[in-house]
């Protein structure tokens, strides 16, 4: 009698053990797409990087990776159009101090 109660309760542990399996091998397999299209709608540099944080071997790897290199050259060129604009150098245009004076200068002529 013992015997049989034993099987049935490791015939239930298993059962148990291999739906919490197939669960977790189902949300994990969603979450690189979940995370992808969050990073999407935030679409910033640091909703990229935390992207590649948590998947850096995804299918949407590369692609976070380009759009962080995208939005960072727009970045810096709205600093550089203030600079031309106002004639003022800002913290984000010191970067870039040859570029900078290469700008003012066209905007002086």
């Amino acid at each position: 009698m013992k015997q049989n109660n034993h099987k049935s309760l490791l015939l239930v542990i298993a059962m148990i053990s291999l739906l919490v399996g197939q669960l977790l091998f189902l949300v994990g397999c969603a979450t690189p797409k979940k995370d992808w299209e969050k990073a999407q709608r935030l679409n910033t540099i640091e909703a990229y990087e935390e992207f590649l944080q948590k998947h850096p071997d995804s299918e949407f790897a590369y692609k976070a990776k380009r759009k962080i290199e995208e939005i960072d050259c727009g970045a810096q060129l709205k600093g550089m159009k203030r600079i031309s604009k106002h004639g003022a150098v800002g913290s984000k245009a010191r970067r870039n101090n040859k570029i900078n004076r290469i700008i003012i200068n066209q905007d002086q002529n």
